[in-house]
């Protein structure tokens, strides 16, 4: 077990990020903003959301349309001003039909197909309630270029959505056109994606929220920028931080990009979200049994196929604090690996809380960006939704934790908030402001 505890520190070092590492991460973030802003080349993409954050006296009945996961997800919202909001009717259906099969996130799925699907969740919601003209806020959560707040044409899908039709079109005017072709007098008011949700909902009730962040299966964060190169507001703008490459990786992180459809693109995405975290861990593991240094050599699927193994896993490791690690031995005799030492069962759970610790390091660097590029004076409030953020073990505090190492007692401390569902509540708000916009 010599060696398997040599070949551990050795790991550990590499996915090991110091406070230096995390200033000199935030600062080349922060430079990394100004070259957006500013149109040059930048790994950030610094996609304008023209909208300026809520006051909280929003009030009203908006729909709200959410999709960028494995479910779509409609709501009828009303707004009560002072920060209160009610929920009355919802609906959340599968983007791949149980029964059929049929995915409308695949290549074989076209725009209409997908559009009208959206536009029958959103009649489900609306035959429910009075008849009326309702103004809907749609969180479109992929790379987006918006002309205008109820305008955006799709850079490109992420997320494994490959549907047909839709990269390089207005998906504003796509669900309009199936709005009409179901005859529903509704009018598209806002399109958002899920940071810009994230921020919006928490604004709504603290003024002081001045970022947004998603921390789930992918990663992005967005934040008010007070001198927007457009407008004359300040402006909430769609950082892509998922795309920041400028970092340090290590030979897993290479292997996983090599081996990705998008490869050289959404590096920090890779390092950091719940998509990607359980296949570096299974790298590692993967390297550990191939070198004899595990199991004898001797793995189990889970540790062999790509993608196999996923952030629950993780958590479900990082969960066990029995004195015998009986449950992570329990799931792998589940795997099929019926004799594993202890020694074993504790470098996996080692491995799996340093992956998570990098990921909640590298994510406070990129917040500590932000903070540095704006200079607010001012108390500032983190938005943050996502399972990774909220389930994971230890990940909320190593988070809180990093970023206040990486201030070193400089500047006005940095507050987390967890917002839940926050792509509806906050897609009900935009509509809210884009129709106050549209009276002013």
């Amino acid at each position: 077990m010599k060696e398997l505890q040599l070949a551990l520190a050795e790991i550990k070092r590499e996915l090991l990020l110091s406070p230096l590492q995390i200033r000199k991460i935030a600062v080349e973030f922060s430079q990394a903003i100004k070259l957006g802003l500013a149109a040059k080349p930048s790994p950030l993409k610094m996609l304008p959301s023209f909208l300026t954050p809520p006051g909280g006296g929003e009030a009203g009945s908006y729909l709200a349309l959410d999709l960028g996961g494995t479910n779509a997800r409609a709501a009828l919202m009303d707004l009560q001003g002072k920060g209160r909001w009610d929920q009355s009717l919802r609906v959340s259906v599968p983007l791949k039909d149980p029964v059929s099969g049929f995915d409308f996130r695949s290549a074989e799925a076209s725009a209409s197909e997908l559009f009208d699907f959206l536009a029958g969740l959103v009649d489900k919601v609306v035959t429910s309630a009075p008849a009326k003209t309702y103004h809907l806020g749609f969180t479109f959560s992929f790379p987006s270029n918006q002309t205008c707040l109820a305008r955006a044409k799709l850079i490109r899908w992420t997320k494994e959505f490959q549907t047909s039709g839709v990269v390089g079109e207005d998906v504003g005017g796509l669900l309009e056109a199936a709005l009409e072709r179901r005859g529903l007098r509704i009018r598209v008011k806002a399109i958002i994606n899920d940071t810009v949700g994230s921020l919006l909902t928490s604004a709504y009730q603290d003024q002081h929220t001045s970022v947004g962040s998603i921390l789930g299966t992918g990663h992005n964060s967005c934040y008010t920028e007070l001198h927007a190169p457009i407008g004359k507001e300040p402006m909430i703008i769609n950082l892509e931080a998922g795309n920041f490459n400028l970092l340090p990786f290590t030979p897993y992180d290479q292997v996983l990009d090599e081996a990705s459809e998008d490869r050289g693109h959404q590096r920090l995405e890779k390092m950091v979200s719940g998509k990607y975290i359980g296949e570096v861990a299974r790298l590692i593991f993967h390297q550990l049994i191939v070198n004899q240094l595990l199991f004898k050599g001797r793995g189990a699927a889970v540790f062999t196929q790509p993608y196999s193994l996923e952030s629950e896993q993780l958590s479900l490791l990082l969960a066990d604090a029995s004195q015998d690690l009986a449950q992570t031995q329990g799931w792998l005799a589940g795997l099929g690996i019926s004799a594993s030492h202890r020694a074993e069962r504790a470098a996996l759970q080692e491995i799996a809380a340093a992956v998570a610790l990098r990921s909640a390091r590298l994510v406070a660097a990129t917040y500590l960006g932000v903070q540095a590029h704006t200079a607010r004076l001012q108390p500032q409030t983190i938005a943050v939704d996502g399972s990774l953020y909220e389930r994971m073990p230890g990940y909320a505090d190593h988070l809180a934790a990093a970023l206040g190492e990486g201030q070193a007692g400089v500047g006005q401390p940095l507050r987390l908030r967890l917002v839940k569902d926050g792509s509806l509540i906050g897609a009900a708000i935009a509509a809210a402001i884009g129709s106050a916009y549209e009276t002013s």
